[in-house]
């Protein structure tokens, strides 16, 4: 269960634990570097890092940065 294995279109899958929370995450190597892929490993989070600062903290419901 815990482990990289690799699966279609180039990129590895790494399942690992977190106090006891099991998380998969997305890699490939490319250009001699290991890269996280954030698209396929949290889809739903990516538009927030296409956000400005204004827009994420709209989105979180927070009126201002502390």
């Amino acid at each position: 269960m815990f482990g990289a294995e690799p699966v279609v279109g180039g990129y590895w899958r790494v399942a690992y634990a977190i106090d006891g929370v099991v998380l998969e995450d997305y890699w490939r190597y490319l250009g001699r570097r290991w890269r996280f892929d954030l698209a396929q490993s949290n889809p739903g989070t990516v538009t927030f890092y296409r956000r400005s600062t204004a827009g994420y903290l709209a989105v979180v419901n927070c009126n201002e940065a502390t």
